[in-house]
């Protein structure tokens, strides 16, 4: 079966991992994003997650982006800049994670947002408890 003149070739190959890099990329992005509002991750797991894209972006903007003719984004367009801007923003992602693990992480802000909310609950159950009722209520 013949896939067209660049079938197996070194651009056809990184034009595969630069679309495989965006779709893990997308992935591990709503999984991460679903586990944090639920307090499901902690601050290791994070960064061990952050860790594992930026090195899969290092290596996937120098191989997307350089290589002359073999490389799909090596021109100015579209692939490179968003290749780029992927690679700034997973730089800064790793940055602000670091910087939560050090600080205490995320685990410590989950447990504050849980108390939080558990005392406007018991703090809304006691000014129900303390009004009277009025004599419209019967």
């Amino acid at each position: 079966e013949d896939g067209g003149e660049l079938y197996g070739t070194d651009f056809c190959k990184r034009t595969t991992y630069a679309l495989s890099l965006g779709t893990i990329t997308f992935v591990a992005a709503i999984a991460i994003m679903l586990a944090l509002m639920k307090h499901l991750l902690a601050a290791m797991m994070e960064l061990g997650a952050t860790v594992i894209l930026l090195i899969l972006w290092i290596f996937g903007v120098g191989f997307i982006t350089f290589g002359g003719s073999k490389a799909p984004g090596a021109n100015i367009g579209n692939l490179y800049f968003s290749t780029w801007i992927s690679f700034i923003l997973i730089v800064q992602l790793f940055a602000k994670s670091l910087q939560g693990f050090l600080s205490g992480g995320a685990a410590a802000e989950a447990h504050n947002t849980q108390q939080d909310q558990q005392q406007q609950e018991e703090g809304m159950e006691d000014v129900n408890a303390v009004v009277p009722p009025h004599e419209d209520d019967f």
